[in-house]
């Protein structure tokens, strides 16, 4: 678990958006393995254990009603417009989604592999309630939709600057 700290925190943090929350439930998914960690180790799988139970546990620690994130500081992060655009499109979305992100970026896992690691997770709370494949691949393309539409109006409205100030 020790080496694989970074990533299954990671993972979390996207998901949460919350450093002290995401190393807690990073912390927390050993201690809740679906089978005795011995037995994991013997089957050849203790990633796909960590990984099930770190993304469940993240997932159940978020709230169901996400607060009210605070965007207003993004726009100062950076002087690139089209990243803070994504960076807004990221911390509005849903902790599913993020974790969709995450996984996808982090380890290379697809929706479909996602749903398989959920499914296995004991930490089944509301956020993690819907682990089907087709839902999963609805919010992965809805994530992508969003970033794809935040990218594209902030490099037009770049452009459209960039031109502006080049005709005075």
């Amino acid at each position: 678990m020790a080496a694989r700290w970074p990533e299954l925190c990671s993972v979390a943090h996207l998901a949460l958006l919350d450093t002290e929350r995401a190393s807690n439930a990073t912390a927390a998914a050993p201690a809740r393995p679906n089978r005795p960690w011995n037995d994991v180790v013997d089957a050849g799988r203790p990633g796909d254990q960590a990984r099930a139970a770190a993304l469940g546990a993240a997932l159940h620690a978020a709230p169901a009603t996400p607060a009210a994130l605070d965007v207003s500081g993004d726009a100062d992060s950076t002087d690139d417009p089209v990243v803070t655009a994504l960076v807004v499109a990221i911390r509005t979305a849903p902790p599913i989604e993020r974790a969709l992100l995450a996984t996808d970026h982090l380890w290379d896992l697809n929706p479909d592999a996602v749903s398989h690691l959920l499914q296995q997770s004991t930490t089944r709370g509301r956020a993690t309630r819907d682990t089907d494949a087709a839902v999963l691949t609805d919010h992965a393309a809805s994530l992508e939709a969003r970033l794809t539409a935040a990218h594209d109006a902030a490099h037009l409205a770049a452009d459209f600057e960039l031109h502006r100030d080049a005709r005075r």
